[in-house]
């Protein structure tokens, strides 16, 4: 039995019951995809998690129907079945899909589904490219995703403002939020984000402090940073924060994979399931 609270803390909203209701899901559960494994789907209902397979149908198919993070889907057993119908994907052409011939069609990769935000995040320190973050710009407007700016390691500058400036002369009308982990500055800009039943993605390179500023917000450690993460695991990471009573309360529902050429393969890092990707991207909790 499906409990529509704990499905609305995840994200599940009146968009999703009217594409339920078209699908004739029969005795199927509702569950979210909130990780990619090479084994298969770590799913969610709110209340238990558990691996999931794709059923032949979507394994054979292997187009946009595929689930990935993210994604409403219906479970029987330890099968899903079925994808609902996103609200909206965030994706990236893929790499080297345009073939020999210039001009060709580009396949379009899909990185995460159903998301009501994106923090794109540049560190204040080498990483900091005003074209890099047109990009990511670009990219999430083009998705039909709100984007948010957001600027890390703002401790390192005197006047970290000038920073904030030039991205908002480029970025009309998106908020860009100066942060730092020293002084705690930018975290209730970036709660007014975080409400019940909102998913939220963070993108960013490397080294970014994507998962510095996961941690922020999140009260505790849940992700290492990239300087203190094995090699293998530098650059793109899904992990989760374990459901935590404190995100519970809050209804918060963070959603968070998104990398350029990513490869998805199963592994484990400090005891928590994480997602493996090739490629810079960003990283995501999801709770």
């Amino acid at each position: 039995m499906d409990d529509p609270t704990r499905l609305c803390q995840l994200g599940w909203d009146d968009y999703f019951d009217s594409q339920l209701a078209a699908m004739n899901p029969a005795q199927s559960r509702i569950a979210r995809v909130i990780s990619v494994q090479r084994g298969g789907f770590l799913v969610t209902d709110g209340r238990s998690e558990q691996l999931c397979s794709p059923a032949g149908r979507l394994r054979r198919s292997q187009n946009r129907d595929f689930p990935i993070t993210g994604d409403w889907v219906l479970i029987d057993d330890t099968v899903i079945t079925g994808v609902i119908a996103r609200k909206n994907i965030l994706s990236r052409g893929e790499a080297g899909s345009r073939g020999g011939r210039a001009g060709g069609a580009q396949r379009e990769q899909p990185i995460a589904a159903n998301l009501d935000t994106v923090f794109i995040v540049c560190g204040l320190d080498r990483d900091f490219n005003i074209r890099r973050l047109e990009r990511y710009l670009a990219l999430v407007h083009n998705c039909g995703i709100s984007p948010v700016m957001v600027l890390t390691k703002a401790d390192l500058h005197a006047v970290p403002e000038s920073f904030q400036l030039e991205v908002e002369a480029f970025a009309f009308g998106v908020p860009v939020v100066l942060t730092s982990m020293t002084d705690g500055r930018g975290k209730s800009e970036l709660e007014a984000h975080l409400g019940n039943g909102q998913t939220v993605a963070m993108i960013g390179s490397s080294g970014a402090g994507k998962s510095t500023l996961a941690n922020m917000l999140h009260g505790s450690d849940i992700q290492l940073p990239a300087r203190s993460a094995p090699a293998w695991a530098r650059g793109v990471t899904l992990p989760r924060c374990g459901n935590s009573s404190a995100c519970r309360r809050a209804g918060c529902s963070w959603t968070i994979p998104v990398s350029a050429n990513l490869v998805f393969r199963g592994g484990r890092w400090d005891g928590r399931r994480v997602c493996r990707h090739t490629g810079t991207g960003a990283g995501v909790p999801f709770c």
